[in-house]
């Protein structure tokens, strides 16, 4: 038993790469390493990676922790010694000389201030992540605080949800032939307007992303949206791509829903009768068990 959920583990750190590999973040060397602090002490990682941040002047770096586990396994005490054991792995190697010898490609990254847990729980359901995970979440201390000098990381800690909503954000991108995510100024501090294959953590934990997408050569203007969608939502969508500039003449744009009730088409069509001066159009997202990893991450190797 121990030897299979090994694989199962090391099988799911293969998805959990993948999954932000497709984002546009980079592998920085293998996977399952040891890698020296400036403690002295030896820390096991899962994974480094690096992004882009439109926000930032140089790369991010990151640690990612990916767990597989069943319903029961997990409680809040667990929870928080996941958080516990990566923030000290950060600290331990944020200014280590031993990981930027090893890797030199961090020479020009920042120093470790982000870390993830990519959690599967390969047998949850949705009462399950909404309400017992969600508690063990809110009972343990996230936020890492800041330290002597100032500087401070943040832990993010992604489940099943937002694992298959980036899953179903993935598929449809993959069904164009070229796509960029848009970074309004407003929400990369005020920076130029910038596009880009990168999705930050910060679009990853937000409940909506902007791209632009072509296919044939015919380009449109993207929204995928997580939350529960009402024609009071859609007309706040429209507004919202109105304040960031994203809506252009001759651009269509298709709204991505999330939203599975079976009213959605009900809503659609009472806004297109109600508000005919507003061109939208309307595509339904993928939705993915949680009983396998999702099909677009899984590890067919």
């Amino acid at each position: 038993m121990p030897e299979r959920q090994g694989k199962l583990g090391d099988s799911w750190n293969d998805c959990a790469r993948k999954l932000l590999h497709f984002l546009g973040w980079e592998y920085v060397g293998d996977k399952n390493i040891d890698v020296k602090g400036n403690d002295g002490e030896d820390y096991g990682i899962d994974s480094i990676l690096i992004y882009h941040n439109p926000s930032k002047s140089i790369k991010q770096t990151v640690l990612l922790e990916s767990k597989r586990y069943a319903m029961n396994s997990i409680n809040g005490n667990t929870i928080s010694k996941w958080l516990k054991r990566l923030k000290e792995k950060i600290d331990g190697l944020r200014n280590s000389e031993e990981l930027v010898k090893e890797y030199p490609v961090l020479n020009d990254c920042s120093s470790i201030n982000l870390g993830i847990v990519m959690i599967w729980i390969h047998d949850a359901n949705e009462q399950y992540l909404n309400v017992s995970f969600q508690n063990y979440l809110q009972s343990v201390n996230i936020n890492t605080g800041a330290r002597p000098d100032g500087s401070y990381s943040r832990i993010m800690v992604l489940d099943n949800r937002r694992i298959t909503w980036l899953c179903s954000i993935i598929d449809i991108l993959h069904s164009y032939d070229n796509y960029e995510f848009i970074y309004p100024a407003r929400i990369i501090d005020d920076n130029p307007v910038e596009k880009n294959t990168i999705l930050t953590i910060e679009y990853m934990m937000s409940n909506i992303v902007i791209a632009e997408c072509t296919k044939d050569g015919k380009t449109e203007t993207v929204v995928f949206y997580l939350s529960i969608i009402t024609e009071t939502t859609v007309v706040f969508i429209y507004e919202l791509l109105m304040t960031f500039q994203c809506i252009r003449t001759g651009i269509p744009v298709c709204i991505c829903y999330y939203d599975k009730s079976e009213k959605m088409i009900e809503v659609i069509n009472s806004f297109k009768e109600k508000r005919k001066d507003i061109c939208l159009n309307f595509r339904k997202m993928n939705h993915y068990s949680y009983d396998s990893e999702p099909a677009c991450i899984a590890n067919n190797d």
